[in-house]
């Protein structure tokens, strides 16, 4: 069940996880843009389990989930949820996937969820994830200015 757990983090990340496998597939809204609800840069990263966009091949843009990354920088995608395997899109390049607004991953997987403990896990899984980032940010900012320095040493 879903709900196993859910009142611990690791829970509420099985919570969020299994709400990204409802909305797999399933067509991206008519009204989102490029720039407001996604983006797709070459200098994009992505991480296992992330929703993201992919283009199917009639054109039309679904969501898919990261369930491989490769040593050379690209990805594989589960592009449904067909059992007892999915089909993958596979050796995606990050330009060709579109990564999800925060906001409008929550308001997606809000929807798949409908009700309370799938929200309050998701604004949980939301905050470690931008705390995430902001270290991440951090951490790239002194290994610049440690580099910074060894150029000035030199």
């Amino acid at each position: 069940s879903r709900r196993q757990g859910g009142g611990r983090p690791d829970g509420c990340v099985a919570i969020a996880m299994s709400l990204v496998h409802e909305v797999v597939g399933k067509a991206v809204p008519s009204g989102w843009r490029h720039g407001a609800e996604y983006r797709s840069e070459e200098s994009s990263v992505f991480r296992i389990g992330e929703l993201v966009l992919v283009r199917r091949s009639d054109g039309t843009m679904a969501f898919a989930v990261v369930v491989r990354v490769r040593e050379d920088g690209r990805y594989d995608v589960a592009v449904d949820n067909a059992s007892p395997k999915p089909h993958e899109k596979t050796k995606c390049e990050a330009r060709v996937l579109g990564k999800v607004a925060p906001h409008a991953a929550s308001e997606v997987l809000g929807q798949a969820g409908g009700d309370e403990e799938g929200a309050l896990c998701l604004r949980l899984v939301e905050e470690v994830e931008g705390r995430r980032r902001l270290a991440e940010r951090a951490v790239a900012g002194v290994v610049r200015e440690i580099e910074e320095v060894k150029r000035q040493m030199e």
